[in-house]
């Protein structure tokens, strides 16, 4: 018997405001996600985790993320806030 997970291939739409940020700097940059993981230094249950806005990056990943992808650090915060913001009202 098949004891491994069948995982369902996840699209761009299903991605958090910050996940399509992150995926699009990214792709931008051609950068595979081993690379970001190795640059944020989180796992890829962390990253996915943000990717599909299950949770939030601490403020140490927010910074790396900013350094590794060259995204503006305030255009990353913006978006966390705008998340927060969605979920609160």
């Amino acid at each position: 018997m098949n004891s491994r997970k069948i995982r369902k291939k996840r699209t761009m739409a299903q991605y958090s405001e910050l996940g399509k940020l992150i995926v699009t700097a990214m792709l931008d940059k051609g950068m595979d996600r081993k690379t970001l993981l190795e640059g944020l230094n989180i796992t890829t249950a962390a990253l996915t985790s943000i990717l599909f806005g299950e949770s939030m990056p601490s403020l140490t990943t927010a910074f790396n993320l900013s350094r590794t992808l060259g995204i503006d650090i305030e255009l990353i915060v913006n978006t966390m806030n705008r998340k927060d913001e969605d979920t609160s009202a």
